[in-house]
């Protein structure tokens, strides 16, 4: 079994910046044994939801600006970057979702395998517990042949993972830690300096605490993998929105877009360590508490696959009669 370092170094290989090794039906699936028809019907009602907000808030915000000057447009604060990212990434994966699945009918209802390992698990449980219930008489074949039916019933399995599914997977990286960045900037250091007799608004909800509990849902029942080196494309897109906003100061716009955060006229060093701390720092932490989630939903899905296959296959060996020759 590999060790602890093996699989840090392992994590760290070039080949886990891209997006390979993964199968497609993996993506159209919740993490655990549920059937696929039901996760269309999840990515569907969060593509609708985030898309029906992200409308709203904008609007909102566009007749807020009308009447305030000291106040940017829309799209000059990140949390709207980021919920328009977020949305964009609900509705490409509901889109690839819905054809990926409609394509397969029959597998509206069955649970398609997890993976490789609980295949070579299964074999090897139901070698074990057919050997302590026989002892050392012969089984039936028909009885060797017995497999769980959360293992056993997959659709057809594709080699390479579409290129929409490849965007999804990018876009959730960029999207989680985008989304978790926006809420602790936004909670722990802007709403303090808010007036409290004001609260939260709806449009502040959304876009800043919202976002969030929808990635996290993601990651509590999605499928998708979390690589360590796809960190790297949050940062790319921190870097992005930092240049775009010296381009906004160069361009005359001398007003602070987040204050005693981002005021490149007033303040900028202050503005400048702020955001190396955020994009070098913050980002790989943030990146780096989904990826432990990851292991640990994984970890624990395994151990349920695990006990449902065993205990279907008891409940089998009971039923079926056992041949002696």
């Amino acid at each position: 079994m590999p060790s602890c370092c093996q699989h840090v170094r392992r994590e760290f290989e070039l080949m886990n910046l891209g997006f390979g090794g993964v199968r497609p039906n993996d993506f159209t699936r919740f993490h655990f044994p549920w059937p696929p028809l039901l996760y269309v019907v999840y990515r569907v009602a969060l593509a609708l939801y985030a898309l029906f907000w992200l409308l709203v808030t904008g609007m909102e915000f566009t007749a807020k600006t009308a009447h305030n000057d000291r106040i940017h447009s829309w799209p000059v604060y990140l949390s709207h970057w980021a919920y328009l990212i977020l949305t964009l990434y609900l509705l490409l994966y509901a889109l690839a979702v819905s054809f990926h699945v409609c394509r397969r009918p029959k597998y509206f209802w069955r649970v398609p395998s997890s993976d490789t390992k609980t295949d070579v698990s299964q074999e090897h449980t139901n070698g074990t517990l057919l050997t302590e219930a026989t002892r050392s008489s012969e089984v039936s074949p028909e009885l060797n042949n017995t497999e769980h039916p959360l293992v056993s019933i997959q659709p057809p399995k594709e080699k390479t993972l579409q290129w929409y599914f490849k965007v999804t997977w990018a876009l959730y990286g960029v999207v989680s830690n985008a989304a978790a960045m926006v809420t602790l900037v936004f909670f722990l250091y802007l709403w303090p300096k808010m007036s409290y007799n004001e609260g939260v608004s709806n449009m502040n909800l959304q876009t800043h605490a919202i976002n969030f509990v929808i990635v996290g849902l993601d990651h509590v029942l999605g499928p998708i993998p979390v690589r360590m080196l796809h960190a790297l494309y949050s940062v790319i897109l921190g870097l992005i929105y930092l240049l775009f906003t010296l381009v906004l100061l160069w361009t005359g716009d001398v007003r602070p877009i987040y204050p005693f955060i981002l005021d490149w006229a007033n303040e900028w060093r202050t503005s400048l360590v702020t955001s190396a701390l955020l994009v070098v720092l913050g980002i790989p932490l943030i990146h780096t508490f989904f990826f432990v989630m990851f292991k640990i939903k994984e970890c624990i899905s395994t151990k349920v696959k695990h006990c449902l296959a065993e205990r279907e296959l008891l409940k089998r060996i009971r039923k079926e009669p056992v041949t002696v020759l």
